[in-house]
C-alpha cells in the first residue's frame, strides 16, 4: 500500500513539473522566463536580505504586448529564479510601464509599518484611454497620457499598494514620458530620478521620496533618431578609486544594427546635471552597451553590496523589431544572464564599461580544458559555456552547426561579425494561436551583425542556450547578444584561423 501511494506522488509530482513547463524548444534554460505569457522590460530591481528581486513589463494572458502588469521573480544567486505572484496590476485603461524600486531604509517617504523598511516602486502608468485622444498638443487636455506613479510594499515586496495621491510626477509636456529610475546621490543625501522625455533625460531630486523638484535635462548627444527610453544613472568607482557617473539609454529604433539597443555615456553627474566626458565619444555618435540585436532596456540593481566597484545588470533578450513573432507560442522573451559591470580606461585613456557575466560555477555538470590546436569539438544540448583564451590570430571563425543549419562568429579587419542567417526560418511551425506572418518574420529578422573591435583580441567566453548566444571579447570589453530558432539542436563547434590556443568547455544544467 505505501509502494502504491509513493507512486502515485511521485506521478503527481511529475505532472506537476511538466506542467511548469521550461522544456519548450527554443526555451532558455539557464536564463529567466517566464512560465507563460509575454514579458519585455526589466523593472524595480533590488536587493535585500539576500534576495535579488527581479520585476518584469508581462502580460500574462497572450504571449504579444497587451495590458501591462509588473511580474515578479526572486534569486538568491542571479541564477536559481523562483516565479512570484504577479506584483502590479492595471486597473481599467492604467497600463503599468516600467519604473525602478528602491529600499526606504531610513523610512523617508513615511509609508513604512515599523517592521520592515518599505520598498517604494515608482512606475509609468500608461492612460491607453488618453492615448487614443492624443492629438500632439502641448496644451491639450489629453497631455497626461504617461505620468509617474507610486506604489509600496511594506513586506519586503512580496504585495504592493498604490500610493493615494499619484501622480508623484505629472507630465510637462510630452507624449512619451516614462520609465522612472531612482538613484540614492550620497554626497548630497538626496535622491535623483531620471525620466525618458521623447529625446531626452530628464532629472528630478527629493529629499524624502514623495516631493520631486526638476533639476535639468540631458539632451542633443547620442542617437535620438527614435524614442529614448529606460534610462540608468549610476557612478562607478575604477581599481584606482577614480569615480564617473554612467547613464544608460535605451531607443526603441536605430542601434548599430537596426531595432532597438542601449547607448550609454560616461561622464560627471554635480547632483544638478549630467555632463558626458569631453573625449568619451572620439569620432563616434554613440557607444553601445550590447553590439548584437538582443539586448534592450537593460538597467542595474538596486541596494547590491559594493555597487560603486561593480554593478549588476540584465537586459531584455529580444528586440522590439520581431520581439512578437519570434516563433515560441506558450511564452515570449527571455533576459540575458546577469551581469557586473565595471569601469575601466581603453587604449585611447577614455573610460569604458566592460561587461562580465556572473559566474555559472553552480549549474556545470562537465568541464574540459585543453591547450591544442583541435579545430573541431563535439557538442550536444545547446546548453554550453566557452572560454577561449590565449588567442593570437588577427582572423579566425568559429562555427556552431548541425546537419543542415549553423550560426558563425567571424573575426576580420578589426570586425566581429554574427551571421544567424543560415537556418530554415521557413520550416518553423506556425503558432497555434493566431496566424503567424512568417513573411513578418523573416523580413524583420536581423540575419547579421557586426560590431569594430580595434584591440587586440586575447580572450572569447560565448554563452550558449538553447536558442541565445552572448558573445563576451576581452573579459566584455565588447558585447555581443542574439537570439535564433533552428530545426535542430547543434552538434558540432568548429574553429578555424586559431592555431594555438586554450579552450575551457563546459556544459551547463538546467535551473528548472
Amino acid at each position: 500500500m505505501r509502494k502504491i501511494f509513493i507512486t502515485i506522488l511521485v506521478f503527481f509530482i511529475s505532472c506537476e513539473k511538466k506542467e511548469v513547463g521550461y522544456n519548450e524548444k527554443f526555451r532558455p534554460q539557464f536564463h529567466f522566463s517566464p512560465k507563460l505569457g509575454w514579458m519585455n522590460d526589466p523593472n524595480g530591481m533590488f536587493y535585500i536580505n539576500g534576495d535579488y528581486h527581479l520585476f518584469y513589463q508581462y502580460y500574462p494572458d497572450d504571449n504579444v504586448w497587451g495590458p501591462m502588469h509588473w511580474g515578479h521573480a526572486v534569486s538568491k544567486d542571479l541564477i536559481h529564479w523562483k516565479n512570484e505572484p504577479i506584483a502590479i496590476y492595471p486597473d481599467g485603461n492604467n497600463y503599468i510601464f516600467s519604473g525602478s524600486a528602491i529600499v526606504d531604509q531610513e523610512n523617508k517617504s513615511g509609508l513604512g509599518n515599523g517592521v520592515n523598511p518599505p520598498i517604494l516602486a515608482y512606475y509609468t502608468n500608461h492612460d491607453m484611454l488618453l492615448e487614443r485622444f492624443w492629438n500632439g498638443s502641448k496644451d491639450s487636455l489629453f497631455i497626461d497620457v504617461e505620468t509617474q506613479h507610486l506604489a509600496y510594499s511594506q513586506d519586503l515586496g512580496k504585495t504592493w499598494v498604490k500610493y493615494n495621491n499619484n501622480p508623484v510626477i505629472k507630465n510637462p509636456g510630452y507624449r512619451d514620458y516614462r520609465d522612472p529610475k531612482v538613484t540614492w546621490l550620497k554626497e548630497q543625501e538626496k535622491w535623483i530620478i531620471s525620466l525618458a522625455a521623447r529625446d531626452r533625460i530628464m532629472f528630478y531630486s527629493s529629499k524624502n521620496l514623495i516631493e520631486w523638484e526638476y533639476l535639468s535635462d540631458f539632451k542633443n548627444i547620442g542617437e535620438r533618431n527614435g524614442v529614448w527610453e529606460c534610462p540608468d544613472l549610476f557612478p562607478l568607482i575604477d581599481e584606482n578609486g577614480n569615480k564617473k557617473w554612467i547613464l544608460f539609454v535605451s531607443i526603441n529604433k536605430n542601434s548599430p544594427n537596426g531595432g532597438s539597443g542601449t547607448q550609454y555615456f560616461i561622464g560627471d553627474f554635480d547632483g544638478e546635471s549630467f555632463k558626458i566626458d569631453d573625449n568619451f565619444l572620439g569620432d563616434n555618435n554613440s557607444i553601445w552597451i550590447d553590439y548584437g540585436s538582443d539586448n534592450y532596456a537593460g538597467v542595474t540593481w538596486n541596494n547590491t553590496p559594493n555597487n560603486f566597484k561593480s554593478r549588476k545588470f540584465i537586459g531584455w533578450m529580444s528586440n522590439w523589431r520581431y520581439g512578437q513573432v519570434v516563433p515560441t507560442f506558450k511564452w515570449r522573451s527571455a533576459m540575458t544572464i546577469p551581469r557586473n559591470i565595471s569601469l575601466y580606461l581603453d587604449e585611447e585613456k577614455r573610460y569604458r564599461i566592460k561587461f562580465n557575466p556572473i559566474s555559472l560555477e553552480k549549474i556545470v555538470s562537465k568541464s574540459n580544458s585543453s591547450h591544442n590546436k583541435k579545430n573541431k569539438i563535439k557538442i550536444s544540448g545547446n546548453q554550453n559555456r566557452f572560454f577561449i583564451s590565449d588567442i593570437s590570430s588577427n582572423e579566425f571563425d568559429i562555427k556552431f552547426s548541425n546537419n543542415e543549419e549553423d550560426l558563425s562568429i567571424k573575426f576580420s579587419s578589426n570586425t566581429f561579425e554574427i551571421d544567424r542567417s543560415n537556418f530554415n526560418y521557413k520550416s518553423i511551425n506556425p503558432d497555434p494561436k493566431r496566424t503567424y506572418k512568417k513573411e513578418i518574420f523573416e523580413n524583420s529578422f536581423i540575419k547579421n551583425q557586426t560590431a569594430k573591435y580595434n584591440s587586440e583580441v586575447k580572450s572569447i567566453e560565448i554563452i550558449l542556450d538553447k536558442s541565445s548566444i552572448e558573445l563576451f571579447i576581452n573579459d566584455g570589453e565588447l558585447v555581443m547578444t542574439d537570439v535564433f530558432f533552428y530545426n535542430n539542436e547543434f552538434q558540432l563547434m568548429e574553429l578555424s584561423g586559431l592555431n594555438d590556443f586554450k579552450i575551457e568547455e563546459q556544459t551547463l544544467n538546467s535551473i528548472w
